[in-house]
């Protein structure tokens, strides 16, 4: 990822200044690693039983990117957005920083937490908002485990997700360890504070209310 930004940056590839809904002028993640990876298949996990928003939002991603590209792994939004803000010199523990990983998405927010402090987005890659209801995790901001019991179904692998970090090294974790370290029993880093040890107020294109010293919206000051 690195060889996407400028030489010496040491920061992660963010969005361009451009029309955000046109991936020719504003590549997600997963289309800047494209030219690189040359190899569309190793962004759809075998396990993953549905499509992933938003990788197949545009019907034919404006002529360059096939309709139905389907993209399983989610990267942070927070490092996304604003990459300066998590170059790798910023991040306190590269090695304990979640930056992706299985997702139910193409990215993964920190602030879509479980009442618990767990990565919901990740740590349950097979649940969305695009794939119905579930009597055992209710949606919500924070999201609720309902039947802690039942929640191995609706992870990606055998009961939990893989996670890798901003040091390169990848590993697979249960899905009651995926958790913020501010969370009791949390051991990594998903959330601002913890990651860059700095908050920031607000993220560009949100409108909600922040939600001051929330696990939710970690992101707050």
């Amino acid at each position: 990822m690195y060889h996407l930004t400028p030489c010496g940056s040491e920061a992660f590839p963010g969005p361009k200044p451009a029309d955000p809904w046109d991936p020719l002028q504003n590549p997600d993640w997963y289309m800047s690693i494209d030219p690189y990876t040359k190899n569309r298949q190793i962004f759809a996990c075998p396990t993953a039983a549905y499509w992933t928003w938003k990788s197949m939002c545009f019907p034919t991603q404006r002529s360059r990117y096939p309709s139905g590209w389907t993209v399983a792994y989610g990267w942070n939004e927070a490092a996304f957005v604003y990459p300066d803000l998590f170059a790798l010199p910023a991040i306190q523990r590269p090695s304990s920083f979640g930056i992706a990983g299985d997702n139910e998405n193409t990215f993964h927010c920190p602030w879509s937490q479980t009442r618990d402090g767990i990565l919901r987005r990740m740590a349950f890659a097979r649940i969305g908002a695009w794939y119905g209801g579930t009597a055992d995790f209710r949606c919500g901001c924070p999201a609720t485990i309902l039947r802690p019991n039942e929640m191995d179904k609706h992870t990606r692998h055998l009961g939990g997700s893989n996670i890798m970090f901003a040091d390169g090294h990848a590993r697979w974790e249960r899905w009651q360890r995926i958790k913020t370290r501010r969370a009791p029993g949390g051991v990594w880093d998903f959330i601002c504070p913890d990651v860059i040890g700095r908050t920031i107020p607000s993220y560009g294109w949100q409108s909600w209310p922040r939600q001051v010293g929330k696990l939710d919206f970690p992101c707050s000051p």
